[in-house]
């Protein structure tokens, strides 16, 4: 409701008290003073009739100029207006009030001279010409506030007042971007090859103060009847095209116009950062805004594994094994999912083109040394020698945020020693992803790392080659049979279901006798899965002796027949001597 006073005669100070039944106002307006004269204080000087003219709003340590004129009636002119008789050099008090806060630290300046706030303390001289002058004010903290004047010098005592005007901070700061715990200072990275800052989700601190022109803190601010605040938001800057990513925390008034908070950002790139006014809008003045144009860069917090498929292995022979001492590889290589993480777990799916710097280098994979499962004769895991394919794996991007590790042709063999003589098994060969890397953060893992392909079966083998003898004027068979080792009876039996062993080479090497070796001449023919016969032709009538028959077979299928040293297989061909009829018991001479 607004209404006019007049108050032709009656004390010159009263009060005013609004009711609406039995509610009534809280005297928060203060007196009524009225007088024939008066200062008006205006941001321009005063028109003459006057209009309205307040003090808009300032920025703190800012020189703002406010208008003083003497106006009104004086007992030489009744005509109300600027009193231009009031001239020349005149003693004034001059003080400040607090309205919003209602206390502060710092006081008002006029034209330099330091003023007190809340009541006069001294006076200081202003010149006025014809009734009007001009003072320069400053004022280096933020709130509401007025200027108050006194002329206690004259008959009438003149009095004034501004209106209530608003200091804003001149502006903010964002003094520090520290991350946590080691308060590093924020590098402010500039692009993706540019230093990292913190991981996404991991918190970081930051500080905003509200300062005047000068750089200095207007400790006021927050301290108003209703506290302002400050908010912080957040813009994408790198990668182009990214996801926003959530900012989270907020900012807790400190002291002194210092606002401090814990953040963290869920996603990886660079941002900036944006302060203003929490409500939009100080003291009803207007917003204050201030940015930081870089914050970053930040990093994934961890790196996630998932998607395990252990593939399987390839049986060196189709029928669906391996030996012992033969190398085997993947028929299908092992592979997985990679997925770069905030520190809450969740995927960063800037983590991708530019932002990302994981290679297949950064996955590190346990060696193969040994048998999960199998032990050998010693009670030990089996052994095994692994041969890694680094340059074959490779690494794929599968997804904002994920990739795909596919294992590259390693190979495996099981140690061909005395202590895998053991029963046929099937390989359990575990690899485990040890920790990803990719020079900004690391991961360890200690669980659900393990890729198990399936199985070949694994068979201790031998070729074992049987000697023979028989008449010169007849060809020559010699047995080669592939064997396995059968635990059940201590011993070997052939291996039936070899059917992928190529056939062996053979070299002869006479031993005795008058047989020619170069003479004669051999074929291989298989007679079962697992056994081979060398045909030796016969050599003729008077070509009669012995040959060592020595066998050239896979390492895996040799065998230690003389010391601990595996060899070849060898055998001994004699023509010239036949096996009598197994019917005869005794046969003798007795010429």
């Amino acid at each position: 409701v607004a209404f006019t006073l007049q108050y032709p005669d009656g004390p010159k100070t009263f009060n005013i008290d609004a009711y609406d039944g039995a509610v009534r106002d809280d005297d928060s307006e203060d007196d009524f003073v009225f007088s024939a004269s008066g200062f008006l204080l205006t941001a321009n000087p005063v028109t003459d009739p006057p209009a309205s003219d307040p003090v808009s709003t300032q920025l703190a340590g800012q020189n703002f100029p406010i208008s003083i004129t003497a106006y009104g009636t004086t007992s030489t002119d009744p005509v109300c207006g600027v009193i231009e008789s009031y001239t020349g050099d005149r003693s004034l008090r001059l003080w400040g009030e607090y309205l919003d806060p209602v206390s502060g630290s710092l006081s008002m300046t006029i034209d330099g001279q330091v003023i007190s706030m809340g009541t006069y303390q001294r006076a200081q001289t202003v010149r006025f010409d014809q009734g009007k002058a001009s003072v320069n004010v400053k004022y280096r903290d933020a709130g509401k506030i007025r200027l108050r004047v006194y002329d206690l010098n004259e008959a009438d005592v003149i009095i004034g007042n501004s209106n209530g005007f608003v200091v804003k901070p001149a502006a903010f700061e964002l003094t520090h971007v520290l991350r946590q715990p080691d308060s590093m200072v924020n590098p402010e990275a500039s692009d993706a090859t540019g230093p990292a800052f913190t991981a996404a989700g991991k918190p970081f601190e930051v500080t905003v103060t509200a300062v005047d022109r000068d750089g200095n803190l207007t400790p006021n601010y927050g301290q108003e009847k209703n506290p302002e605040s400050i908010v912080l938001s957040h813009q994408l800057v790198q990668p182009s095209g990214g996801q926003a990513g959530t900012l989270s925390g907020s900012l807790v008034n400190q002291h002194a116009g210092t606002f401090t908070g814990t953040f963290s950002w869920s996603e990886v790139g660079i941002l900036s950062l944006t302060a203003n006014v929490a409500d939009g809008s100080y003291l009803g003045a207007g917003d204050i805004s201030a940015v930081l144009p870089r914050v970053g860069r930040f990093t994934p917090a961890q790196f996630a594994l998932s998607g395990i498929d252990g593939g399987a292995f390839a049986d060196a022979c189709s029928a669906g094994f391996t030996y012992i001492g033969q190398t085997f590889g993947y028929q299908t290589p092992p592979s997985l999912s990679i997925t770069a993480q905030n520190a809450f777990g969740d995927t960063t799916q800037n983590y991708e083109g530019a932002f990302a710097f994981l290679t297949k280098a950064g996955v590190s994979v346990a060696p193969v040394t040994a048998d999960h499962a199998q032990l050998g004769t010693d009670s030990l895991p089996l052994t095994i020698t692994q041969t890694v394919d680094s340059s074959g794996r490779v690494i794929t991007p599968s997804s904002a945020g994920t990739f795909e590790f596919t294992f590259g042709d390693d190979r495996y063999e099981f140690d061909k020693t005395d202590q895998a003589l053991v029963d046929p098994f099937n390989a359990d060969i575990q690899l485990r992803v040890t920790s990803v890397s990719d020079g900004d953060v690391s991961s360890h893992f200690t669980s659900g790392n393990t890729l198990e392909p399936v199985s070949t079966q694994l068979v201790y083998g031998r070729a074992f080659a049987k000697s023979a003898h028989g008449s010169e004027l007849q060809d020559l068979s010699l047995p080669v049979i592939l064997q396995r080792y059968d635990a059940a009876i201590g011993d070997f039996i052939r291996h039936s279901a070899d059917s992928c062993t190529p056939v062996p080479a053979e070299m002869l090497t006479p031993l005795d006798g008058s047989l020619d070796a170069a003479a004669l001449s051999g074929a291989f023919s298989s007679v079962a899965p697992g056994e081979f016969r060398l045909t030796l032709s016969a050599p003729g009538a008077g070509q009669t002796g012995s040959v060592q028959v020595d066998y050239t077979v896979p390492t895996y299928l040799q065998y230690p027949w003389k010391g601990s040293v595996d060899q070849n297989p060898s055998a001994v061909a004699t023509f010239g001597i036949y096996q009598e009829s197994p019917v005869i018991i005794f046969r003798r001479d007795v010429r």
